[in-house]
Order: C-alpha cells, then structure tokens, then sequence
C-alpha cells in the first residue's frame, strides 16, 4: 500500500487546473531548495486505525500539505485552491484504497518565512480509508 502522500500527490497532480507536476513543482516528503514556488505533501500522524465488527480496516492517516512562493497573496491562494480541490471528497479509489472521506482540518494557515525570505503556508488534511 502507498503512503497517503502518495495518493494526494496523485490527486493533485490530475488536476491539471492546479498546474502541478510531480519532482518540477510538486514534491513528497521532502522541500527542495528550488523551485521558488512549490508544493510539498508530508505524511504526519493521524488517528489510530478502526477495526469494524464486519473485519474492514478503517485507517485514519492525515498529511500537511506545504506550499512556498514569492509572494504572499499568490502563494495563499493557491493551496486555497488545493483546499477546495481536496476538502469533502469521498468513496474515491486509488490503488484499490477506498478513501470514504478527505477533509481539511482549517483554511490554509500561515507557517513561516524560509531562510530565503519566502512565505510558507500549510494545509492539515484528515483522511478515512480502508
């Protein structure tokens, strides 16, 4: 099975509105120095798993989703378009993992400025799968 960075990676990158193609603006699990203007998904801690009566698995990853640019404005409202992209999706498969909900825990929130004087901003995702 795929880390769950992966498949919102996938996610993302499909959305050809978004404008993001994996290892040129879109990484995983790690920020490169350059571009300027990216996007990074990390897997973080979520909740702990769900066994049902019925034996299915119910996982509850969750993912930050990290965008960096230049300018403030810009660089906002583009993981705010990552956010509508994402928050309330569901009973979508990928890798024969049913994800049965994808939610934004907040609007994108400030993070910090980098060491090169670019603005970060982060978005936490909660996701049920089995």
């Amino acid at each position: 099975m795929k880390p769950t960075s992966e498949h919102i990676k996938d996610i993302l990158e499909e959305d050809s509105s978004l404008g993001l193609v994996f290892k040129d603006n879109l990484f995983v699990g790690l920020e490169p120095d350059k571009p300027d203007q990216c996007v990074t998904v990390f897997d973080i801690p979520g909740e702990p798993s769900q066994i049902t009566i019925d034996g299915k698995d119910y996982r509850y990853p969750a993912v930050q989703i990290r965008c960096r640019g230049a300018d403030y404005l810009d660089t906002y409202n583009r993981l705010y378009d990552i956010y509508k992209e994402l928050h309330g999706r569901s009973h979508e498969e990928y890798d024969g993992v049913l994800y049965t909900a994808i939610i934004a825990q907040s609007e994108p929130e400030f993070f910090d400025w980098d060491e090169n004087s670019r603005v970060r901003f982060i978005l936490k995702i909660k996701i049920q799968r089995r």
